[in-house]
């Protein structure tokens, strides 16, 4: 029978105990050895301007005035300054598909560096502005 153990460390640090089993028919308990990492994303978001973005609200990328077939590029880096790589991705909501660009739009950040994510908006038509993006930051250590 699969045993399925859940560990949720809540501060960061290397960890290994012992868990001791009981088992029904069995004279002696079984020993199961559990090792871990638990870890904290340590990341920083910020534009070229110099907007250091702040996970708990809505951060707003100011591209001025940009006129239909005209083309402005939000520079935005992801940095890492933990000791596991992570992965990002940005879904864009309610965009119209040629309007805002992402590139790329996900990947990967090692430790200690960081990646440089163009935001480009380049309207062809009128469009609606009231449009949200949303960076994830989506997997740690694997």
């Amino acid at each position: 029978m699969p045993v399925e153990i859940t560990f949720k460390p809540k501060v960061e640090g290397h960890y290994n105990f012992n868990l001791v089993c009981n088992v029904k028919r069995k004279i002696k308990p079984i020993m199961i050895n559990v090792k871990g990492v638990g870890f904290n994303l340590h990341h920083r978001v910020e534009t070229d301007a110099g907007l250091v973005f702040d996970e708990k609200v809505t951060n707003v990328l100011e591209y001025g005035e940009v006129y239909i077939k005209m083309k402005k590029i939000q520079i935005v880096t992801i940095v890492n300054k933990g000791q596991f790589n992570f992965d990002y991705n940005f879904n864009r909501k309610d965009w119209p598909d040629d309007t805002l660009k992402i590139k790329p739009d996900r990947g990967t950040v090692e430790s200690g560096k960081s990646k440089e994510v163009s935001v480009i908006l380049e309207p062809e038509d009128t469009f609606d502005i009231n449009s949200n993006i949303e960076l994830e930051i989506v997997s740690g250590p694997k």
